[in-house]
């Protein structure tokens, strides 16, 4: 996307405008990336690579170039209503600069992909279309060119997949917490990584991978889906190794709200046997043989997965020093996050952001925080990273996740056995935000992540979702189920368990309602009575009775 606006910083407004309604405008990148494009291209334009693995590079150029603004398990938010009129009048009217970014004239070196790609995205651009401001594009009869366009994953069918791309960038970053603005201006470097989605029916990768039969991948396609979490680490180790970092900040790229539909820590379990596995870590030993660096990976496996919860809820690490990035990896922080590459999960239908201030995963916290959002897709600079093709890991070594572990405590296991069925519980939480209750569980799951609040405060951790049950008065106790629950009542106007409340006068004189304190404040006679007792313990007569000794 960059190498489209690059020309021209007023473009870099207009790609702000994409998402043009009132609703769809929620869900855009920053405004200041716009207002200080000029300057951000000059320092950091430069930094932008397009990683690969594909042997088709006109369908990784497509997959770079044709992306929408916002798809959050497949709902575009508004966002691509004027998606084809910015494409016709940038890309396709521009002298030259579809050449630049296809120089054979290809978007897939599959002819008859080829050809129907070119139809859709390209089709008859030379006649003349009538614009409707905020609108899609009205056009004569002899016109192919389609409205409402969709990003080259659509590509992706039940026999094929698209190229798996990777775009990494180092990015200023901005953050405001209370009216104070951390800023890092001397750059971030940042890998973003494309997860496989499972968190809509519609999503190619269900569609390519997932059988209904078993509830699980393909048994046919499980070495493809394994191979899919190699790459992703070749291509994070190419990308550290290429800019001599000598850390790597992973995040488990896919394992989270992408794995929805899948079973419990399927993604996971395939992204710690890829990093284990032979190819991979002969792959990190031959590039650190090269460049006499060694080359750390943090890697969390349990939930938060990602590094943005530095100082508060957002705040990525690179801000302060955290334990994640500062120990032992740097002189200081600040060193630490110049030797260190954070990795993002990025979307493969997205700019990189995709909801930026609506969406609370770690691909949005990057997109509001970072220059990403139009860094990341510059088209003119590709690296393929090469894992090569030794055998790989049989399907029966990876296997669904143990039921039980060994090494849990009692109190673990108490708190992993569900008090209701996954199904009912997604239920409750449609029927708490007055959604649809009827379906199968992945419908459930895929309204629940379409709510804006539901699946919003799914991304926060208990810690988190107690505080917010507190500012509205609510009672604090139980799972995350049970906190979520809760709140999706209390927005929704249902009946939400509160907690105990009083009235008391503020100092403006107003009549607020708190929470009411459990212990009552204690009275100075009762102070008294109490110092009393404790100055003339011991002092009475002892006695002594089959209970022992005691003093009065």
């Amino acid at each position: 996307m960059s190498t489209i606006i690059s020309s021209n910083q007023s473009l870099a407004y207009r790609a702000l405008n994409l998402w043009s309604t009132p609703y769809a405008s929620r869900f855009r990148f920053p405004a200041w990336l716009a207002d200080e494009w000029d300057e951000i291209l000059q320092n950091f334009g430069s930094t932008s690579i397009i990683y690969h693995s594909s042997n088709n590079l006109p369908e990784v150029h497509s997959m770079a170039v044709f992306r929408e603004p916002t798809n959050i398990a497949m709902d575009r938010k508004g966002s691509r209503k004027t998606l084809d009129q910015f494409y016709k009048s940038v890309l396709f009217e521009t002298d030259g600069l579809f050449d630049m970014l296809f120089p054979d004239g290809k978007l897939s070196d599959d002819e008859t992909r080829n050809e129907a790609m070119l139809s859709y995205y390209k089709g008859n651009v030379s006649n003349e279309c009538a614009d409707n401001e905020g609108s899609s594009n009205t056009c004569s009869a002899s016109t192919t060119f389609r409205a409402n366009l969709e990003g080259a994953y659509r590509f992706t069918t039940k026999d094929h997949r698209m190229p798996q791309i990777a775009a990494y960038a180092k990015t200023p970053m901005r953050y405001t917490l209370q009216n104070t603005t951390y800023i890092n201006d001397d750059g971030v470097h940042v890998l973003s990584l494309v997860g496989s989605g499972f968190d809509a029916l519609q999503q190619p990768d269900y569609q390519y991978f997932f059988d209904k039969q078993t509830q699980d991948i393909r048994i046919d396609r499980q070495q493809e889906f394994f191979r899919e979490r190699q790459i992703a680490f070749a291509i994070a180790l190419q990308c550290a190794s290429d800019h001599r970092l000598d850390r790597i900040e992973f995040v488990a790229v896919g394992a989270g709200a992408f794995a929805v539909l899948l079973p419990r820590d399927r993604v996971l379990q395939n992204i710690m046997k890829a990093w284990e596995s032979d190819e991979v870590q002969a792959f990190k030993k031959r590039l650190q043989d090269e460049t006499e660096r060694e080359i750390k990976l943090a890697f969390r496996t349990q939930p938060p997965y990602s590094h943005n919860n530095g100082l508060g809820p957002g705040i990525p690490s690179f801000y302060e020093e955290s334990k994640w990035t500062g120990e032992g990896h740097g002189k200081d922080w600040r060193d630490a996050v110049n030797r260190t590459l954070f990795i993002n999960a990025w979307d493969p239908w997205s700019l990189v952001g995709n909801g930026n201030d609506m969406d609370y995963s770690v691909d949005g916290m990057y997109g509001r925080q970072s220059a990403l959002s139009l860094l990341s897709s510059q088209d003119d600079t590709f690296h393929k990273s090469n894992l090569g093709t030794p055998p790989l890991a049989p399907p029966s070594t990876i296997q669904p996740w143990a039921t039980h572990h060994p090494e849990d405590t009692e109190e673990v296991k108490r708190r992993r056995a569900p008090r209701k069925s996954p199904t009912l519980q997604l239920k409750e939480l449609c029927n708490a935000c007055k959604l649809p209750v009827s379906g199968t569980k992945a419908e459930l799951c895929r309204r629940l992540l379409s709510n804006d609040f539901a699946s919003g405060y799914g991304e926060h951790p208990v810690s988190y979702l107690k505080h917010f049950c507190k500012e509205k008065l609510l009672v604090q106790s139980g799972n995350k189920y049970d906190l979520i629950l809760r709140l999706c009542l209390h927005e929704h106007g249902g009946e939400a368990k509160r907690a105990a409340t009083e009235t008391i006068v503020d100092d403006d004189g107003k009549q607020v309602e708190v929470l009411t304190k459990r212990k009552t404040t204690v009275s100075p006679k009762m102070m008294y009575s109490r110092v009393e007792k404790k100055m003339n313990a011991g002092t009475g007569q002892k006695y002594q009775s089959h209970w022992g000794s005691k003093s009065h």
